[in-house]
């Protein structure tokens, strides 16, 4: 496929583009220091992003790391415009989009401390590829860290056999929009007709579906039917990055490493087939059967470590919303108590220091905490019953780090500037009060994609410290009568100022609250 036709798809259906956590510069400089490196420091990070489409990653990076700059480069015209015009609604000067072929401008980029090629590597031609891998070569501070992800085998076998059907029957072209209509038509004419079939067929007509039922139509084109789109064995991605002078440095998920010990059986046949630490990746994947993964590279020479280091823990800044499951969990010694964290992820833990850990950082969520400011909140929260601090302290860093693997608490290397609350004139984030203009999912202090009601987007576009509550009420009821926004019970649209202004004067402080608690609002 021509780069020319790549810009084209995605001009014609644009890729929906959000913050994606796993590629802070905060997290990707934790993943290193955990693993031994000395990364730059995340407040005056030089970022590229590859492949940027309209900057919905980016934005929310330059907006809470102001002393950072932000490149991203576009191939899509139409994307990189709009990209462009967000920028200046927002009013950043730290970050900047251009429209470019990267095969065109990879010999003049600079040098930067953290590359992001999200969703680009499988997504590509040959040509693209070798490039980006050109520009982490030469463009890779000595101590800076590049996130590539992409489709990966085996694990991606079956996707691909549903993606080679589905490219077949819609062999004719065109429109893209209808493209993926005939496509979902067809998926699901499949797997009627699969229900007289294997057993084996039917289960993987039916997972393909229940993922795709989820993803736009953007995403399902470019994610499914998009011409290029190679899964590759993770030893071939390691080997080409080491022909460019890099070496893995670890996955971005650090539970899918075999370091965070999968189980102990798998443990051992890993270390018994694996000599090398690429080897045993690879094993790895093909025991659990990997279909995706999000890979960070380093300059080749960059002393990495294979196990964690948990001093590192020492230097970071946690944050949680893991919830105990019985409500208010008993902090007493040996009474075992499970937190959930908001994506599902579970631990469970009998130790007190532990459990009032995490009682203390979902109070004071969505600021952030360093070891040394939480421990002697949990010890308070203890009261007569906590230990010396000593031997706290230590255990407490241990079980940050396994929290922190298992993804119960969020941890980076770089301090979050967030509001807790609503102050008299609240002030969002530059750029999610842009985001709310046109999504429902907006990019928060965390670098977390969280939606919002229409009541909210409403409220958090006015958001820049210049209105109290009066005022914003007023605003927001315009806005409401202007759009169309509420609705009685039988559907029909309220008109009437005044109901629409009661309506708004009820729900304001609660829209306050909910756009503080999603860690959107900045001192």
């Amino acid at each position: 496929m021509s780069r020319n036709r790549l810009a084209e798809t995605y001009d014609e259906l644009p890729y929906g583009s959000f913050a994606f956590q796993q590629t802070h510069p905060g997290r990707l400089a934790a993943v290193g220091r955990l693993l031994g490196m000395t990364p730059p420091p995340v407040a005056t990070c030089r970022v590229l992003e590859v492949g940027c489409a309209d900057g919905g990653n980016l934005l929310p990076m330059a907006a809470t790391i102001p002393g950072g700059r932000f490149l991203g480069v576009e191939l899509s015209a139409r994307q990189a415009r709009h990209g462009q015009r967000k920028i200046a609604s927002a009013g950043l000067t730290n970050v900047e989009i251009v429209h470019a072929d990267l095969l065109d401008v990879a010999a003049s980029l600079g040098e930067f401390d953290y590359v992001i090629a999200y969703g680009l590597f499988s997504w590509v031609p040959e040509a693209v590829r070798e490039a980006l891998l050109g520009v982490l070569g030469r463009c890779l501070s000595p101590q800076g860290i590049a996130y590539v992800n992409y489709n990966a085998w085996p694990g991606s076998s079956a996707r691909n056999v549903l993606r080679g059907v589905l490219r077949w029957h819609l062999r004719d072209g065109g429109p893209l929009e209808g493209q993926v209509e005939k496509a979902r038509a067809f998926h699901a004419l499949l797997l009627e007709s699969a229900r007289d079939r294997t057993e084996n067929y039917q289960r993987l007509l039916r997972a393909e579906k229940e993922w795709s039922d989820k993803l736009s139509p953007s995403s399902y084109y470019h994610d499914l039917l998009e011409v290029e789109n190679v899964p590759f064995w993770f030893h071939e991605v390691a080997a080409m990055a080491a022909r460019h002078g890099l070496q893995y440095l670890g996955e971005v998920d650090l539970a899918a490493m075999p370091t965070a010990a999968f189980h102990p059986a798998m443990d051992r046949l890993i270390r018994s087939l694996g000599g090398t630490r690429v080897e045993r990746e690879q094993y790895a994947d093909v025991l659990r059967n990997r279909r995706f993964r999000e890979t960070l590279l380093c300059r080749a020479g960059v002393e990495v470590r294979e196990e964690l280091e948990p001093s590192a823990v020492e230097e970071m800044f946690f944050a949680s919303l893991a919830r105990a499951s019985e409500g208010t969990p008993d902090l007493s010694p040996g009474v075992e108590a499970r937190f959930t964290s908001r994506t599902g992820r579970s631990l469970s833990t009998d130790d007190p220091v532990m459990k009032a850990a995490l009682v203390e950082l979902a109070t004071v969520w969505p600021r952030a905490l360093s070891l040394d400011e939480l421990l002697p909140r949990a010890l308070g929260r203890l009261g007569e019953a906590a230990e010396p601090p000593g031997p706290a302290r230590e255990r407490l860093l241990g079980y940050l780090l396994s929290a922190h693997v298992a993804e119960i608490v969020e941890g980076l290397l770089f301090r979050v500037d967030v509001s807790p609350e609503a102050t008299a004139r609240p002030r969002a984030l530059a750029s999610a009060r842009v985001e709310a203009e046109e999504s429902r999912f907006v990019g928060n202090a965390w670098h977390i994609a969280v939606e919002m009601g229409d009541m909210e987007r409403a409220v958090l576009t006015l958001l820049d410290g210049t209105r109290d509550r009066p005022a914003l009420a007023v605003a927001v009821a315009e806005r409401a009568v202007r759009e169309g926004m509420l609705k009685d019970a039988e559907g029909r649209v309220v008109t009437d100022p005044r109901k629409v202004r009661e309506v708004v004067e009820a729900n304001l402080e609660g829209a306050l609250g909910r756009i503080a608690e999603s860690a959107l609002l900045v001192p």
